[in-house]
């Protein structure tokens, strides 16, 4: 799953950004895993309000939530997060990764890092937070316009200013 890459002097971070150089990373269209796993992905979407605030903003991380239509176990690999992603030149930092663990849709959840092979009861769910790039330079030096359409396009919360 993709993260938020760091604002730039010039630009916002890129959203939900794999990197190749890793050599192990898949991205499997929804429709594929709901086929030949049986899962019902609910949601797929950038991660609102995971990139650092700046004059250019960090890029959004991804919420993905992933539901069990059968007994299964999960594996929850989202640890070594004591330091969130830095911003820079002023730049605030991006929302670090995370996973909430439901095993029901009534369950509030249990927020874990890592877990291997953790069972999920059917109808249960785990949701994948991934991380979102710091923003480079301050926040009070972002164009009015970008801000706006930050909002319009629900990157980050309205009522998130400057």
């Amino acid at each position: 799953m993709g993260g938020g890459w760091g604002g730039r002097a010039q630009e916002d971070g890129e959203n939900a950004t794999v990197s190749m150089c890793q050599g192990d990373v898949q991205n499997a269209p929804v429709e594929l895993q709901e086929t030949y796993y049986p899962v019902i992905i609910e949601h797929q979407r950038l991660r609102e309000g995971s990139g650092g605030r700046g004059k250019c903003r960090g890029g959004l991380g991804i919420e993905i939530c992933v539901r069990v239509l059968c007994d299964a176990f999960t594996n929850i690999n989202v640890e070594r997060q004591r330091t969130a992603p830095w911003g820079v030149f002023g730049g605030e930092e991006g929302a670090t990764a995370k996973a909430l663990v439901k095993q029901s849709a009534e369950d509030p959840g249990a927020w874990m890092t890592k877990k291997p092979n953790y069972p999920l009861k059917e109808g249960g769910s785990v949701t994948f937070f991934t991380a979102g790039g710091g923003g480079y330079g301050p926040a009070t030096e972002r164009a009015c316009e970008l801000i706006e359409r930050d909002r319009r396009l629900g990157y980050v919360p309205a009522a998130n200013e400057v």
